[in-house]
C-alpha cells in the first residue's frame, strides 16, 4: 500500500470525540511527571520510539532515507510546542494506544496496523474511531516535516528536495536578514519585498514559474530592481545574488549600469552562472499544449557576469548542477557574515493556576463548612 498517495488538510477535520479520548488520557495523566528524550522537547522516549516506527512506515526508506533519517519525528516535536500545541493531548493518546497495540499478542506489523486504522478498522478498545483520526494527522504532519523546509526541523540535509531535483533555498541559516526575491525575464518584477517571514519567501520560490514574465533576459531591468528594494534600507551589509542562464538581451538598463549604482550604494553584487554546458531544452515559445522547447546551445556571459561582480566587491560563481548551487549558496552564506546585537524573548506558560484553583476549592470549602455544625474550635 502507498502510504503517503493521499493529499492531507493538516488534520483540521479530526474527529472531536477523537479529541476528547485525548484530552481525557491527557489530563489524567497530569499528575505523572514526563522527562522529554534527549534532543526533545515534550515527547518522552517510549513516545519518539513509536512515533519514529510510526513515521517511517509512513515514508520508509528505499533508494532515499525516509522519515526516521529526514527526522520527522523531530519536526512533529517542534512544532507540538509551536502550532501542533493543542494536539500534544491527542499525540500522547494515540501513541499510547500505538504502544499498547504493538504489545498485544499477535498484533499486526506497523504497516498492517496503519492500513488499519486508515480504513476505521483498528481495536475499539484502543482507538474510539477505528484509529482513522489519529492516522490522518500522524500522515498530514508527516509529509509537512519530510517535505517542508529544514528549518522547522525536519527534511534533514533538504533530502526531500534534492529527491524533487529542487535546490535548497538560499536562506537557510540566515535567520536574522531581512531577505527579497526579485525574478526577471525579458522584464523584472519584486515577488517579495525584503521580509523576515521565510516561509513566504521559501514558497514564492517555489511557485516560481516559466513563461510568468516577459520573455527575454533583462539582467540590468533585474539588477536595477533589486538594488533599488535594497537603497532604502537600513541595514549594515547589502547583498544581492544575481542568478543568470543567458546572455542580456532585454531592458532598457545596461547590466554594467546597475553594477556601478550598485557600487555607489555600497551594494555588493555576488553573480551565479546557472545551466549546463553544450546544448540544453530552452522554451522558445508558447502553442496550445504549452511551451515549445528547442535543443540550443547554452550562452552564459560569464564576462558580464564577472565584470558586475568586480564592480560590486563580490565574486562571480559557476553552478552546472543542483549540487554546486547548494554548495555556492554555503560559500556566500560564509562570506556575508555580521555581527549584531539581537534581543531575544522566552515564552513561558504559566503551570500555577491547577495549584491555584485547588487552593481556591478548599477556602471555599472551609467557607461553607464553617457555615455548618463543623465550625472551627478556637
Amino acid at each position: 500500500m502507498d502510504m503517503i498517495r493521499k493529499e492531507q488538510n493538516g488534520g483540521a477535520d479530526l474527529k472531536r470525540r477523537f479529541f476528547l479520548t485525548a484530552a481525557a488520557a491527557g489530563a489524567a495523566g497530569c499528575s505523572r511527571t514526563r522527562r522529554a528524550a534527549p534532543g526533545y522537547r515534550v515527547l518522552t522516549e517510549s513516545e519518539v520510539r513509536v512515533l519514529d516506527a510510526w513515521c517511517e512506515a509512513l515514508i520508509p526508506a528505499d533508494d532515499t532515507p525516509g522519515a526516521s533519517w529526514a527526522k520527522v519525528p523531530r519536526y512533529i516535536d517542534i512544532q507540538l510546542t509551536r502550532k501542533f500545541r493543542k494536539l500534544l493531548p491527542g499525540y500522547r493518546a494515540a501513541l499510547a494506544a500505538m504502544d499498547r497495540w504493538s504489545r498485544q499478542p499477535g498484533a499486526p506489523a506497523m504497516t498492517k496496523r496503519l492500513e488499519l486504522m486508515e480504513k476505521g478498522e483498528a481495536p475499539g478498545e484502543l482507538f474510539a474511531d477505528g484509529g482513522r483520526a489519529a492516522f490522518e494527522m500522524v500522515l498530514a504532519h508527516t509529509q509537512q516535516g519530510f517535505y517542508g523546509s529544514p528549518r522547522h526541523g525536519g527534511n534533514r540535509d533538504y533530502v526531500s528536495w534534492t529527491m524533487l531535483g529542487i535546490p535548497p533555498m538560499p536562506v537557510r541559516g540566515r535567520e536574522q536578514d531581512r531577505i527579497g526575491l526579485v525574478a526577471f525575464a525579458g522584464e523584472a518584477l519584486t515577488q517579495v519585498p525584503l521580509t523576515f517571514d521565510y516561509d513566504v519567501l521559501e514558497q514564492a520560490i517555489l511557485d516560481l514559474r516559466i513563461g510568468a514574465l516577459e520573455d527575454g533576459t533583462a539582467i540590468g531591468s533585474g539588477l536595477a530592481t533589486a538594488v533599488n528594494r535594497l537603497r532604502a534600507a537600513p541595514d549594515t551589509s547589502k547583498v544581492v545574488v544575481l542568478l543568470s542562464d543567458g546572455e542580456n538581451n532585454r531592458g532598457r538598463i545596461d547590466p554594467r549600469t546597475a553594477a556601478a549604482a550598485a557600487a555607489s550604494l555600497g551594494v555588493k553584487v555576488y553573480t551565479i552562472g546557472v545551466g549546463t554546458e553544450g546544448e540544453a531544452p530552452i522554451p522558445t515559445g508558447r502553442g496550445v499544449g504549452g511551451f515549445r522547447y528547442e535543443v540550443l546551445p547554452v550562452r552564459i556571459d560569464e564576462a558580464l557576469l564577472t565584470d558586475i561582480a568586480a564592480k560590486t566587491g563580490g565574486r562571480y560563481f559557476r553552478a552546472r548542477d543542483a549540487a554546486a548551487l547548494a554548495g555556492i549558496f554555503g560559500q556566500i552564506d560564509r562570506l556575508e557574515r555580521t555581527t549584531s546585537r539581537v534581543t531575544r524573548y522566552t515564552r513561558r506558560d504559566e503551570a500555577t493556576w491547577p495549584f491555584a484553583a485547588a487552593t481556591l476549592a478548599c477556602l471555599a470549602l472551609e467557607l461553607a463548612l464553617s457555615a455548618t455544625v463543623l465550625v472551627r474550635a478556637p
